[in-house]
């Protein structure tokens, strides 16, 4: 398999990858919240992110009382992402929006149109102009930082679940279409998936850091378990070479993930193009882009009970399986559950031939060689997962094979039960 070529989505799935196609399928708007030509399938994040450059304009441009606010938002938004040195923007803005006690209640749309200079009978140029600095506001009003003492810090854009596209799209259409826009509420992450998402990049982050050491000294016995369980077929000729070779390319790409979470690269989101279409990418775990800013789009798959592994382990793993995408350019050779045990020859011969006279579009991976393990993403996921001890014997036999055994309904030959355990203990 070829890497991503430009704007091409990758999709994380625990389900078959053959089942996901990307269609353009009309969307279920609500009523309102159809941006100016109707669905567009998903783009890369920096495109939309921007459309939000463009549309912020210049702090002289709002009202002198959101002084402070505009200049903020200003330093905020950046060509790389969001600048953490400006972490309370956000927030000033969501303060801005509770109606002090005592005044009568005004809009979202009301207050974030005052904010911009945008007021709604203006047309032309001016008009759109006005309206792009509201809907600019409105998408840094649902932004997040979820840091842990200094160490790991990450943004997610939570926007609201009515949208099918992001707000800055909205700019040409109707008065009335950007005002609902506006005062739409109800985010699509909730305050607990939130705090999960940042307790999961925390625990990557950890993860990462345990999977660095290891790759700092790969020949210790109990290291090189861990790259002849994940990366290494049994019987590779002058294997410590390989694995030397292999953990001298791991560290570095390591080390920028490390750097990424730390530093407030990462962006999480989820794609409101995809919400009702009922395309592969809305049920996938996750997707990204090359050549993208760091972006990882949360999808409806990603909380789902139905994976490898369970909670914030299967969330930490899924994040380090796309930042690997996003930081070191690996690719889908093979998912957990069409077995990550490294080979030369189909040896899962007997799952991979059931799931075949069952469905003879299932995509069987009968080899998974050194070359493809070393950039195969959710081999380098579960190794860094194993790397921090996070999984269990019973997590790593599933991986590696098992799964594909037990979807099936099929019982594993006494050889490939063997050759399983032998790499989980």
């Amino acid at each position: 398999m070829t890497p991503w070529k430009r704007s091409r989505p990758q999709r994380i799935d625990a389900r078959r990858p053959g089942a996901i196609a990307l269609k353009c399928c009309k969307a279920v708007f609500v009523a309102g919240a159809r941006p100016s030509g109707g669905h567009r399938m998903a783009k890369p994040f920096r495109d939309y992110h921007n459309q939000l450059l463009a549309a912020i304009g210049t702090p002289g441009d709002y009202n002198p009382a959101w002084g402070d606010v505009a200049r903020g938002v200003a330093d905020l938004v950046t060509m790389q992402g969001f600048d953490a040195r400006r972490v309370g923007i956000p927030a000033a803005i969501r303060t801005r929006m509770v109606t002090p006690r005592g005044e009568k209640r005004r809009t979202e749309a009301a207050m974030l149109r005052a904010a911009a200079q945008a007021p709604e009978g203006a047309t032309g140029p001016a008009a759109t102009a006005g309206a792009a600095r509201a809907l600019a506001l409105k998408t840094v009003r649902h932004l997040y930082m979820q840091q842990s003492f200094g160490k790991q810090k990450v943004w997610i854009l939570s926007l609201p679940e009515s949208l099918r596209a992001f707000p800055v799209e909205f700019a040409n259409s109707s008065a009335d279409t950007v005002d609902k826009v506006l005062d739409s509420g109800g985010e699509r992450f909730s305050a607990k998936a939130i705090s999960d998402l940042g307790e999961a990049c925390q625990l990557a982050l950890a993860w990462v850091g345990r999977a660095m050491i290891v790759a700092g000294a790969p020949l210790l016995p109990e290291h090189r378990k861990l790259f002849h369980r994940w990366f290494v077929p049994a019987g590779t000729p002058d294997e410590a070479t390989k694995i030397t070779d292999h953990a001298a390319r791991l560290l570095p790409q390591l080390q920028r993930i490390a750097a990424g979470l730390k530093t407030g690269q990462v962006i999480l989101t989820d794609s409101p193009h995809e919400r009702g279409t009922a395309s592969g990418l809305e049920h996938a775990e996750g997707f990204g882009y090359f050549n993208d800013l760091i972006a990882i789009h949360i999808e409806k798959g990603f909380f789902s009970t139905a994976n490898t592994l369970s909670g914030k382990t299967n969330w930490a793993r899924v994040l380090v399986h796309e930042l690997s995408h996003l930081y070191a350019r690996t690719v889908d050779h093979a998912y957990s559950w069409q077995g990550l045990l490294p080979r030369d020859d189909d040896a899962l011969t007997h799952a991979n031939g059931a799931h075949v006279r069952r469905d003879p579009k299932f995509p069987a991976v009968r080899t998974l060689t050194l070359e493809q393990c070393r950039t195969n993403a959710d081999s380098w996921a579960f190794f860094v997962a194993d790397a921090a001890g996070a999984l269990t014997a019973g997590d790593r036999m599933q991986a590696l094979g098992a799964r594909l055994y037990d979807s099936i309904g099929e019982r594993m030959d006494p050889a490939t039960a063997v050759a399983l355990r032998s790499r989980a203990a």
